[in-house]
């Protein structure tokens, strides 16, 4: 026996190990398992097996591997990596961050947990860290492009554009053909106002999505100019506020065609009353009626060439329908005060990993929103809010029952004084509609919302109410409160 290992265990592991490298998970997990019940104290079949069991989808089963390995070689650098990548993609950041610190003194040459430790220090809210993090890692490899990229989105969530736009650059030199590098390029650009480059760059956002994500007809896509007679169906991408948001570009279509707007249900009846140049506003859940060429709603900017200085064309450019706005008005009527609208959280897409995390750091913790509005003087606060998991104790007037799609929420909007949200689809529909509205945004604010400014060239109307430090609303919060109360002193 070699190295003390029986011979058979070690042909297990070599079996594994192909089967792990030809892509065969199934066949690699029998061979690994072959392997540690041939010899208990392998702990490189253990490593291994938590690898493949956990790209299965196995995870608990994983992390026992993993920690079976630990058990048997308490220094085993790879298995402690390994260990933190896997709680790292289940949302265990801290867990994570302690086994690539362990990692990191038993083996400080190694750059990838470095790297790996800058990941989690950046999901737990320390870009600085995460940075010096990520800095190391390359000061050991420069060419890591995946460290490079990760030392782009520490620096981004710092605001330092400029520097994180260096940074993905790099990474793109090292790896062109790596498509989240491109978008996060893309969206630098676009936050840094530089929509010309910006909208071109984001078209690199299909080939980061999964296949499933991208609308699929058998037509082509519209490339721009002249319609011609022709059909083309526009859909609706990403979120609500997206769709809210583009819309304004329909007025700026060719109007040698049809044009037909596809969209999530909700959409369809405040859309569909608008009186755009459109021969129908269609649901997304039936299927479309025949068409010559298609294109996302998000990529008319590009296509029509949207610069900064076109905004913000016709504002406002959405309207509520008028007998549901008298309806609103009249029962709000009754109340005293002004009347402000409130959002405090955004959807939390636990499904969807990245969105779930961007939505804890744009949602407002609701004992913080008490704090701020508790005896705000002369303000009725109306609550805009669905489905939250947690609700201020504030008095609130909650008719969201009420509120079946954006044609009912528009209308409310429209009778209110004033809307107060984080950073969610009310926020574009009120600004759509022209309600004054306040946003309180993140340290290192969506693109959409530029850099180091107090308005929005998208809609006249908003205010924003940034965060002056990552993560801390205790500026952005005794600002909306100064600013209440001389709102409510007007009325």
């Amino acid at each position: 026996m070699s190295g003390g290992r029986p011979p058979e265990a070690r042909k297990a592991f070599a079996e594994g190990a192909a089967r792990q490298a030809a892509g065969d998970a199934r066949g690699a997990v029998a061979a690994y398992h072959r392997a540690v019940s041939l010899d208990p104290h392998y702990a490189e079949a253990y490593c291994n097996l938590g690898l493949v069991l956990f790209e299965l989808g196995a995870r608990a089963p994983a992390l026992a591997a993993y920690r079976a390995a630990l058990a048997l070689s308490p220094g085993f650098v790879e298995a402690h990596n390994n260990l933190g990548n896997a709680l790292l993609r289940l949302d265990q950041p801290q867990q994570a961050a302690a086994h690539f610190r362990t990692a990191i003194a038993l083996d400080p040459a190694r750059p990838q947990p470095h790297s790996n430790l800058g990941q989690a220090l950046l999901e737990l809210g320390e870009p600085a860290a995460a940075e010096a993090a990520h800095r190391a890692a390359l000061a050991l490899d420069a060419a890591l492009p995946d460290a490079v990229n990760d030392l782009g989105l520490a620096l981004a969530r710092q605001n330092r554009c400029e520097e994180a736009l260096e940074q993905f650059e790099r990474a793109l030199a090292l790896a062109p053909e790596t498509p989240r590098f491109a978008v996060n390029r893309a969206l630098t650009l676009l936050k840094l106002g530089r929509f010309d480059e910006g909208w071109q760059a984001y078209r690199s956002r299909w080939a980061a999505r999964p296949a499933g994500d991208r609308q699929a007809f058998s037509q082509p896509e519209w490339e721009g100019g002249p319609l011609a007679g022709r059909t083309l169906l526009l859909y609706g991408e990403q979120g609500y506020g997206d769709s809210l948001q583009f819309v304004r570009l329909l007025s700026r279509l060719p109007r040698d065609g049809r044009v037909l707007l596809r969209l999530p249900g909700p959409l369809v009846r405040l859309l569909a009353g608008q009186g755009y140049p459109l021969a129908a506003v269609l649901d997304e859940a039936l299927p479309p009626p025949p068409f010559d060429c298609h294109a996302s709603l998000m990529d008319l900017a590009r296509l029509l060439r949207l610069e900064l200085a076109d905004l913000p064309g016709p504002c406002p450019y959405l309207r509520a329908d008028a007998a549901l706005q008298a309806a609103w008005r009249q029962r709000l009527a009754a109340l005293p005060g002004r009347k402000a609208g409130l959002v405090w959280a955004g959807n939390p897409r636990p499904w969807h990993d990245e969105a779930s995390r961007l939505d804890r750091r744009r949602s407002l913790p609701p004992r913080l929103l008490e704090a701020a509005l508790r005896g705000c003087p002369g303000l009725t606060l109306v609550s805009l809010q669905k489905e939250a998991a947690e609700r201020p104790n504030l008095p609130l007037r909650d008719w969201s029952a009420e509120l079946s799609d954006f044609a009912d929420t528009a209308a409310l909007v429209a009778a209110l004084d004033l809307v107060v949200t984080v950073d969610t689809a009310v926020a574009h529909l009120a600004g759509a509609l022209g309600k004054p509205v306040w946003i309180l945004s993140r340290f290192d604010g969506c693109w959409r919302w530029l850099r180091n400014r107090d308005d929005s060239p998208w809609y006249p109307t908003a205010r924003l109410y940034r965060q002056t430090a990552p993560d801390d609303w205790t500026a952005p919060l005794a600002r909306l409160r100064q600013d209440l109360e001389v709102f409510s002193a007007r009325g």
